[in-house]
């Protein structure tokens, strides 16, 4: 046990530290000088990538053309979208137009039809009688005793 404590009690070395180069030696640039290099490696490739674009070939009078093409065609689209969208619009709206003018001229001739039965009910209630009696040839008592009979052949059986 005593020597396990003699152990623990040595100081661990840390090898992954490098030691530190004498005042005047010369400083060691070759990790710096590696990833610069590699960074230059890198943006080098994506400059060579960006100068192979079509936009950078291209005068700035063509790529104006070109981006005024391109904002043609985009307008021409959504003017054409906004166009079949009014369209559609309008005919819904004709559409809904005529459904409601239907149902108010299905409710205008079920009120005139409702007025008309009821006058010719009420003139046929008041005018009947009357004609009856103006009757020639004494139809009247004949058409009298045949309501007459009925009502009573209804009312009392024979």
């Amino acid at each position: 046990m005593l020597l396990w404590k003699n152990i623990a009690a040595i100081p661990l070395i840390d090898l992954s530290e490098k030691p530190e180069p004498p005042l005047n030696a010369p400083s060691d640039y070759t990790m710096s000088l590696g990833a610069i290099t590699k960074g230059l490696e890198e943006v080098s490739g994506r400059l060579a990538e960006i100068e192979q674009h079509p936009a950078l070939r291209m005068r700035p009078a063509q790529f104006g053309e070109a981006v005024a093409r391109a904002a043609s065609g985009v307008m021409r689209e959504t003017t054409n979208q906004l166009d079949l969208a009014r369209r559609a619009a309008e005919r819904t709206t004709h559409t809904l137009a005529e459904f409601i003018g239907s149902a108010r001229t299905q409710d205008q001739q079920f009120k005139w039809v409702t007025i008309t039965a009821a006058i010719a009910l009420t003139v046929g209630l008041i005018v009947s009688p009357l004609l009856g009696r103006l009757l020639p040839f004494g139809l009247d008592g004949r058409s009298a005793a045949t309501i007459m009979g009925r009502i009573v052949g209804t009312l009392v059986p024979r």
